[in-house]
């Protein structure tokens, strides 16, 4: 406790001696035995069912005290390079006397969950299991979970990382597309409830029902706010419902965690800067018999992230509407944020309605970016 690391550009922190310890950096990006580590959570799925989730990119999995009682799914985790996000399902506390000194040697062990939902527990209870882990697991942090992202405000005493969850729109998502945007207000909210001063991850929608938007959208709509880590919500709810039960969805979140993973390195920079912007597009109209262009207001925005610097780094940018963007709209809008100039080549194409793209520079000879210094 106290001690601080400083990191040289591999991004790599020594001193936590501790099998799999955790630490959260000053950027808030998680530190896994001192490599940065951006967690991709899948819910609710058994030890068999570990090997069905690792060609999709998982990198972690949910599990409960009734799966754990002799370790067993921290070994099969283990044994197919998984994390542990460890939830005590229980609504009371008792199990908190032996659980944090048990899991914490277990090198799959990545983080807690907390009382889920604390609306009807009391904040008491809620303290009590925070402090508890604390007391015998100084090396994982806690973590807590709720649907109405303001109220972190009044729960976040009780955790290390926040993480809101929108049931109510993840139901919709097949539905009302315009939905998307509730997943940055509530990523924003969140991190306005707890003045910017921990990690934000995000629960997103895995029911099965999804298009390919649907899985874009909600994992990159947070990615370009600068969230932490990303949990579908859920491979197996039984009869018939989780990503489990549809191929054709697991192979669209196959591709955008792929896409996910090959960012994230950007992702993990020290140096991030999320911006919005108006979305305008082309429209042809016939007046008079004669074809006009009229730029028109979308009434959307466009979200971004600049992770990087003047001399090296990435822009990944998020169109959310079903309009296609002009490319000189998506040259100013990231042109905003770094000196940099894009060679033409970078910007040939439209931005299609519901897509992602990355831009990239790279000057040489020039003076690296930030390092990490890291306190345990």
């Amino acid at each position: 406790q106290g001690k601080v690391y400083a990191a040289e550009n591999k991004f790599e922190v020594r001193g936590n001696d501790h099998p799999g310890g955790v630490i959260m950096d000053e950027d808030m990006t998680m530190l896994v035995d001192g490599k940065p580590f951006f967690p991709l959570v899948i819910y609710h799925l058994k030890m068999h069912q570990y090997p069905d989730v690792l060609p999709i990119g998982f990198n972690t999995v949910t599990t409960f005290q009734w799966l754990s009682r002799k370790n067993e799914s921290f070994i099969a985790a283990e044994e197919h390079g998984l994390k542990v996000f460890f939830e005590n399902n229980e609504k009371y506390t008792e199990g908190l006397h032996h659980m944090p000194a048990k899991y914490s040697p277990l090198k799959s062990m990545l983080m807690w969950y907390l009382p889920d939902e604390p609306l009807h527990e009391k904040h008491a209870e809620l303290s009590f299991a925070f402090s508890r882990i604390l007391e015998k697991d100084k090396f994982h942090p806690r973590t807590v979970i709720h649907y109405n992202a303001p109220r972190f405000r009044y729960i976040q005493n009780g955790a290390d990382i926040i993480a809101p969850d929108l049931y109510y729109i993840n139901k919709k998502l097949n539905t009302e597309q315009q939905n998307y945007a509730a997943y940055a207000n509530s990523y924003n909210a969140a991190n306005a409830a707890v003045n910017f001063n921990k990690p934000v991850m995000m629960v997103v929608s895995a029911f099965g029902f999804e298009t390919y938007p649907d899985f874009l959208m909600t994992a990159f709509i947070p990615i370009a706010r600068g969230v932490r880590g990303l949990m579908w919500y859920a491979w197996d709810e039984g009869h018939g419902k989780g990503l489990s039960y549809v191929p054709e969805a697991q192979q669209y979140l196959t591709d955008v965690i792929s896409k996910i993973k090959k960012l994230e390195p950007d992702l993990l920079c020290p140096e991030r800067r999320p911006f919005t912007e108006p979305i305008f597009y082309t429209q042809i109209t016939n007046e008079g018999g004669e074809q006009k262009e009229i730029k028109k207001n979308s009434g959307r925005l466009l979200y971004g992230i600049v992770c990087g610097n003047e001399v090296k780094g990435t822009a990944i940018v998020v169109n959310p509407s079903p309009h296609a963007i002009p490319t000189p709209a998506v040259k100013e809008a990231v042109g905003k944020r770094i000196k940099s100039v894009f060679e033409d080549d970078d910007l040939k194409e439209l931005m299609k309605p519901f897509s992602v793209r990355a831009f990239r520079w790279n000057s040489r000879g020039a003076k690296p970016g930030v390092k990490r210094r890291v306190q345990q």
